[in-house]
């Protein structure tokens, strides 16, 4: 790479100006300077933060007035535009010249700067500190004098505390009017009455590597486009926490922009919390083009599409969804390969949960949109689904910097997932027989014990919870489940509302050791398997699961009978509200058919009806040979009394038909300390 020297300085007289120097190749600035302050060197930095004459300081002075490539290089710390607390006054930019921010103050090339521990932030709080109202309106725009044809750039900067409260008067963190790169900076906390909280563009712009968040505007509260600007990029950006009291969040185009690689989650508008694309002024020449792009969690829809011309292509919309105006004149829209929440057509267009890795809870900016993970759990539908051919041949790297095509197609959303070092923890239901032990890592399919699914791995489809319930929950109906002796949670994340489910015609079968080729081989008494709800502190009942076992929770019919053989059901605590105040140990929903058979369940307690097992009406259930012991009521929590409910052992207000089944030990404080029967009950050979 050539490397720049370094000019002699020239200092010129400017009437009322004491101080102005010409400036050429590359100045060295830091707050106070040093040395003779002329900026050759670091150890002659220029003084940026000092007044020029004029009520600029010297680092603004220097800026508005340096020679076309000029490269400043600025240490970290804070810089001002302005000294006479003037809120007019900027830095202002001329044309080819580049700021780079993120030194240390010693070092000798670009790539030894670091932005992260080293930040430079051109601010405008020029007046008082905890006064908003009287910072600078524009930090930061464009000196345009001739017609430029060469882009500046900013590099390594953080901008922001800007206040712009006037009427008609757009921008404020940036304001461009002519053609800039902003590379690697931070712009954040910017208001503006008007348009364009973090930028406002007028005329081209390429953005890239950028974080913008905590903006806000009226439109545009990170970017406006404005109409008949562009065509211009924004890559590899991150918006979040931005707000628009009208038009786009995150980004309010009314121009031409391509986006690609950008996530942008958690920004708030009345239409377009994520990105509103659209003007009511020269509409037909509006154009956005979103390219492996996340939109998610922003309130007001994550796309609002008003006007011109829209792509979608490889990208995730979810959260909030989108929306298309369906009034004349109609925008056009080509969605492919893409992830769209709603009723959305188009070539590879899916409308299935992303399956996020952990993201923000909420919509909005109440949502911790920097601080979720958006990248995609490897059982995402947005895995491989992508369409190579539409990734532009530049964007060879995804938002982490890393290979954007891994496999065989590109993903959609902003990150490529890497599946190194992932336990791809799939199911095999083709033998009919699945076998699952206690492991946490994977190692099979469960066609043989020796690739028994790992049972308490962290399933990827259902967050929080493990193999075993996902086994349990989605087999098909016939399906035989052999689990190996051990201990199985109903939560692995301390989710108290996760519980065990079985599908209709499931069959549920414990007490295997881990080697049985035929099913009469087990012996549970010897090889106990364990359904727990212990899933927090261990010996503290008060953060256990609600339920255990919480069968067909959305009460549907089921055409075929469960089964569970074999298992022990034990720890459930359900002392909530409503339906989490019954049934500890296993709560049976209308609609449900389940056979047990040597089941255990014992050491569950409830504030409800049927601390053990609750069955609800047109529920039916048939126990074989099972035992229903110490299961108790919960008399008291948290300073709160409860009186007792029925059904200790067991509360039935379905069809239960019971043989050969032990019944004991269990208190309710109220009526049938053992079972409670509301409906139709048939026992024989219990006691």
């Amino acid at each position: 790479m050539k490397k720049l020297g370094f000019l002699p300085f020239l200092f010129v007289a400017v009437a009322g100006i004491s101080w102005q120097p010409a400036w050429s190749q590359i100045i060295c600035v830091t707050p106070a300077g040093a040395g003779t302050m002329n900026g050759s060197n670091w150890a002659n930095a220029l003084d940026g933060n000092t007044s020029a004459g004029n009520g600029y300081t010297k680092l603004a002075q220097a800026m508005k007035t340096a020679a076309a490539g000029t490269q400043f290089r600025v240490a970290e710390g804070t810089y001002l535009p302005s000294t006479d607390n003037d809120r007019g006054k900027s830095f202002e930019i001329v044309q080819d010249i580049s700021v780079y921010g993120g030194f240390g103050g010693n070092d000798t090339t670009l790539e030894l700067r670091n932005y992260s521990t080293h930040p430079t932030v051109f601010s405008g709080n020029i007046g008082t500190l905890t006064d908003s109202t009287d910072n600078t309106k524009i930090i930061l725009k464009t000196l345009v004098t001739t017609t430029w044809t060469i882009f500046s750039t900013l590099d390594g900067l953080i901008i922001s505390g800007a206040f712009n409260s006037g009427t008609g008067e757009p921008g404020c963190g940036i304001y461009n009017s002519a053609l800039i790169n902003i590379r690697n900076c931070t712009i954040k906390f910017n208001y503006s009455n008007n348009d364009g909280g973090g930028i406002y563009n007028n005329k081209k712009i390429n953005v890239s590597n950028c974080i913008l968040t905590g903006n806000r505007a009226y439109n545009g509260g990170g970017i406006y486009l404005n109409y008949s600007t562009g065509p211009s990029v924004i890559s590899g950006c991150r918006f979040s926490a931005n707000t628009a009291a009208h038009n786009g969040g995150a980004v309010c185009n009314s121009g031409n922009a391509t986006m690609t690689n950008c996530l942008i989650v958690n920004n708030s508008a009345s239409y377009g919390g994520g990105l509103y694309s659209g003007s009511t002024t020269s509409y037909n020449q509006v154009m956005s083009k979103l390219i492996n792009t996340t939109l998610a969690n922003n309130a007001g829809k994550d796309l609002y599409i008003f006007r011109g011309s829209n792509y979608l292509w490889n990208s995730i919309v979810w959260g909030d969804g989108l929306y298309v105006n369906t009034n004349a004149p109609l925008p056009t829209f080509d969605p492919q390969y893409s992830c769209i929440q709603g009723s959305v057509s188009g070539t590879g267009v899916i409308n299935t949960d992303p399956s996020f890795l952990s993201p923000s809870v909420l919509n909005g900016t109440t949502g911790s949109g920097l601080t979720a993970d958006w990248h995609v759990r490897w059982c995402s539908p947005c895995f491989n689904t992508g369409s190579n051919s539409l990734v532009p041949t530049a964007d060879t790297t995804d938002l982490d910097g890393q290979q954007r095509i891994r496999y065989n197609s590109v993903d959609m959303g902003c990150f490529e997932l890497d599946t190194t070092g992932l336990s791809m923890n799939k199911i095999n239901y083709a033998t009919g027989i699945v076998r699952i032990d206690t492991a946490t890592s994977y190692h099979g399919g469960g066609a043989f014990w020796a690739q028994a699914v790992a049972g308490n791995l962290e399933s990827c489809k259902y967050t929080g919870r493990n193999m075993l319930y996902e086994a349990m929950k989605d087999a098909p109906a016939g399906t035989e489940i052999w689990v190996k002796e051990g201990t199985y949670l109903a939560s692995l994340s301390g989710n108290r509302s996760h519980s065990f489910d079985i599908g209709s015609g499931v069959k549920v079968f414990g007490g295997f050791a881990g080697n049985e080729t035929v099913r009469d081989q087990r012996n549970p008494a010897l090889h106990a398997t364990i359904l727990s709800g212990e899933i927090g502190n261990s010996g503290q009942a008060t953060d256990n699961a609600y339920h255990v076992l919480n069968i067909n929770p959305s009460a549907v019919f089921y055409s075929d009978s469960a089964l569970l053989d074999g298992c022990r059901v034990e720890q459930g605590y359900a002392n909530g509200t409503s339906g989490n105040s019954d049934g500890a140990g296993i709560l049976v929903n209308s609609g449900t058919r389940v056979r047990m058979k040597t089941v255990t369940v014992a050491g569950n307690m409830a504030k409800g009806n049927g601390c053990g097992m609750k069955i609800s009406s047109l529920a039916k259930v048939s126990l074989d040979s099972c035992r229903i012991e110490n299961n108790d009521k919960i008399t008291s929590y948290n300073g709160s009394y409860y009186n007792g409910t029925p059904g200790g052992g067991v509360y039935n207000a379905g069809k239960l038909a019971m043989a050969g089944c032990r019944v004991r030990f269990n208190d309710d404080d109220s009526e049938g300390g053992g079972i409670y029967n509301a409906d139709s009950l048939v026992a024989t050979g219990c006691r």
